[in-house]
């Protein structure tokens, strides 16, 4: 079973059971520390997650902190007598700690995200002008800069469009159903989906490899490392290609004026 791109058994084992009744019985500190270190795996492993969409400002002790928030605040919550998984539950509000924080640092430089903003108003231009996707080669002479270079603002683009999914109709739902896009400043490309089929659009539009990377990246919330390997390719090439799928589909969207 994949939950949030944390794989976990399917059944709650007996040692869980027994950790959470000690918890509810007792309430103590020294039982919530276990549960955390049972647990604090997945809080790196969402922080890890963010890092690589992030600037190489941010640090991963940081994105650590804030998931542990999020963590703690789930073990005082959770009730493990309705059925849920802790791992389905807790890393919901894991992301939720990370992104609260992230909301309230400056973590995308303006000059960055005006980059971002020149990369996809000239893919768009190229893409109308063209009748079909421009190619990395075209979009770097249109904006008169290298591979190198556009690789780089590839990975802005990336850390610019920040997405969790997460059920807004019942948090406390095991499946994971909405996207919701973290960062205001930057028009949602998948806001017009939202109650729409997202996976049939999505493979009306795109290429099968890359509906693999968007099925691997949001629905089984796996890694750019981890989606490298399936592939067989770099982890630079899966960012690359995670941001020109954005722009494609952000660009399809508002021809289709969906957007």
């Amino acid at each position: 079973m994949i939950v949030k791109g944390v794989r976990t058994k399917s059944k709650i084992n007996e040692d869980e059971i027994r950790l959470w009744d000690e918890y509810a019985k007792t309430r103590t500190n020294e039982v919530k520390e276990r549960i955390v270190r049972r647990y604090f795996y997945l809080v790196r492993y969402v922080a890890e997650k963010y890092l690589e969409r992030l600037p190489k400002s941010v640090q991963l002790d940081d994105l650590i902190s804030s998931g542990l928030y999020g963590l703690l605040v789930s073990i005082e919550k959770f009730d493990i007598t309705k059925g849920f998984k802790f791992e389905s539950y807790s890393v919901k509000r894991i992301h939720g700690s990370i992104l609260d924080d992230l909301r309230n640092i400056d973590w995308l430089p303006r000059a960055t995200r005006q980059k971002t903003n020149r990369l996809a108003h000239t893919y768009e231009a190229l893409e109308k002008k063209l009748g079909r996707a421009p190619s990395d080669q075209e979009i770097a002479k249109e904006l008169k800069i290298s591979l190198k270079e556009l690789a780089e603002l590839y990975y802005d683009y990336n850390a610019a469009t920040l997405y969790s999914f997460q059920n807004f109709n019942n948090p406390d739902d095991e499946e994971v159903g909405i996207v919701q896009f973290e960062d205001k400043k930057v028009k949602e490309p998948f806001a017009f989906v939202l109650n729409k089929d997202l996976k049939e659009w999505i493979n009306n539009h795109i290429s099968t490899k890359e509906r693999h990377i968007i099925l691997m990246y949001y629905t089984e919330n796996m890694t750019f490392k981890e989606i490298a390997k399936v592939l067989n390719i770099t982890e630079s090439r899966v960012s690359q290609l995670h941001a020109r799928i954005l722009l494609k589909l952000k660009t399809l969207a508002k021809k289709e004026k969906l957007t």
